[in-house]
């Protein structure tokens, strides 16, 4: 009887290798074989098949540096474009959409008059507007 169990065991161990080397072959069979692509050749890719769009909505990017019209050194300001606030700044880099009518765009700093100016992504010449900001000192007896 022992003999027999034996015999039964190891049948069942052969059995079970037999169909795992199947599955093994199966699965390898399966496989993608990677393909060599040789250097400074291309290859032509299928088209993406979703509806996404693939260029960014067209927007104005508002780009500035803060400065004292009369030294050219940095001035710390706060930064007012429509609803986006910025505190504590030496430049801005701001991104709108295009649609927008009009941006107020307002720089503030204490001891400099406020230069404010108002733009029109819709008739502008560029989707980048470089603009400086040179602030002008208040005058001595009105630094508040």
């Amino acid at each position: 009887m022992k003999r027999s169990n034996s015999l039964v065991i190891a049948l069942v161990m052969i059995a079970m290798a037999a169909w795992g080397l199947v599955v093994w072959q199966e699965v390898e069979r399966r496989r993608p074989i990677p393909k060599v692509i040789p250097a400074g050749s291309s290859i032509k890719l299928p088209a993406p098949k979703d509806d996404r769009p693939t260029e960014a909505a067209p927007a104005i990017e508002i780009v500035g540096t803060i400065t004292d019209a009369q030294t050219g050194w940095p001035v710390v300001a706060d930064v007012q474009a429509a609803n986006v606030f910025l505190d504590d700044v030496t430049g801005f880099r701001l991104i709108f959409p295009a649609g927008e009518e009009e941006i107020p765009l307002t720089v503030t700093a204490p001891g400099y008059q406020a230069w404010s100016i108002r733009i029109r992504p819709h008739i502008a010449h560029s989707k980048v507007l470089v603009t400086p900001v040179r602030l002008r000192r208040k005058p001595v007896g009105d630094r508040t």
